[in-house]
């Protein structure tokens, strides 16, 4: 244990105790030096944090023929077509290149997909992922008559019933938008179509209207698009002030203390999900060479960061006074925040999801 901590010196994350508790060796990061490590990585990285080098190793999906005309496709053929996106998304981010459909790989490293809500015969070489249906819950059978365009028809409706229901007049400029709207509501079909794993069947419920306090699918999209758009507030608004003469400038990085990063949640911030996310990209597709893929686990990701985070921001205030005194970990506080807001972006971005700034 003693070698640990002292060759753990030259690693990327330094480890600054060792105990050993029953059958078990528990390790203990260097808090400081990891939040300044890990938050470097992102900053300087950005977009491409999370992604991992070349792979030398090219994949081909194709997926069931669906209708050539977008607006009669039911939901479940919109699930297919989004897994199919959203997996080529992933394989990218881990190095993976995308290869054509109409040329031959025989010779080369290739790894071949084939996206289908039913078993059947797929061309030799090919490994099939099956997408589960997408059916209503009100009859627990596949979803046939409500189409992908009238469903994200409905979700608008509903979310803006919904949130001025919770978050009344905050929102109620930016829901009059009929392309923010929109957008919205297609995140919500998103994350209603993706948030399960690929093989299961999503259930939906259907009904043209529902009560105010709550959403049809899955509970995450405003919800993480209201938590997007509250650290791009924050961040404006130090900006705002600093432009005002009420703050100094943000310091530079290398002047930060992460050490006054001491509350729990900026740790959990930090350590299950800053420092977690390229681990999860990587846990997504680490099965596709046996077209076992696992999509939904970003989306999972994003859903428990925002969760955090929306703990943390109810529990501490971030932007404080600008006494002397205060402004140390408030810098500290912003550098975490532009981290999470990074990290929040990338994730989405698989998605095909647009960050938002304004709610």
């Amino acid at each position: 244990m003693k070698n640990i901590i002292e060759n753990s010196k030259f690693w990327s994350l330094v480890v600054s105790k060792c105990s050993l508790q029953l059958d078990r060796v528990q390790i203990h990061l260097d808090r400081k030096l990891t939040f300044k490590c890990v938050l470097q990585r992102i900053l300087s990285q950005k977009c491409m944090y999370g992604q991992f080098p070349a792979k030398h190793q090219r994949f081909v999906i194709t997926s069931d023929n669906l209708q050539c005309d977008r607006d009669k496709w039911d939901l479940s053929e919109q699930r297919v077509d989004l897994l199919r996106t959203t997996i080529i998304n992933l394989l990218e981010a881990m190095g993976y290149e995308h290869g054509d459909t109409r040329k031959s790989y025989e010779e080369e490293p290739t790894i071949f997909l084939h996206l289908s809500t039913k078993s059947s015969k797929i061309l030799p070489g090919y490994k099939q992922i099956l997408c589960g249906v997408v059916i209503n819950s009100r009859h627990h059978s596949k979803e046939s008559t409500v189409t992908a365009q009238e469903y994200l028809r409905q979700r608008c409706r509903n979310i803006k019933k919904m949130a001025m229901y919770k978050y009344g007049d905050i929102i109620q400029s930016e829901l009059q938008k009929e392309d923010f709207l929109i957008h919205l509501g297609d995140a919500a079909v998103r994350i209603d179509l993706l948030h399960v794993k690929p093989s299961h069947t999503v259930c939906l419920r259907l009904d043209t209207e529902i009560d105010g306090s709550r959403e049809t699918g899955s509970r995450g999209a405003t919800f993480i698009l209201y938590n997007c758009a509250r650290i791009a507030t924050i961040l404006r608004q130090f900006e705002e002030k600093v432009q005002l003469g009420y703050y100094p400038h943000l310091i530079s990085y290398e002047e930060v203390d992460f050490s006054l990063l001491s509350k729990d949640e900026e740790w959990d911030l930090l350590f299950l999900y800053l420092l977690s996310y390229p681990s999860v990209l990587q846990n997504s597709v680490q099965n596709v060479e046996h077209g076992k893929l696992s999509p939904h686990l970003v989306c999972s990701f994003i859903m428990a960061m925002c969760s955090c985070f929306s703990v943390y921001y109810r529990r501490v205030h971030i932007l404080t006074d600008s006494r002397t005194h205060l402004l140390p970990v408030m810098f500290a506080r912003l550098y975490l925040l532009r981290g999470i807001q990074q990290v929040l972006h990338n994730a989405l971005n698989l998605l095909g999801i647009l960050p938002v700034v304004h709610m």
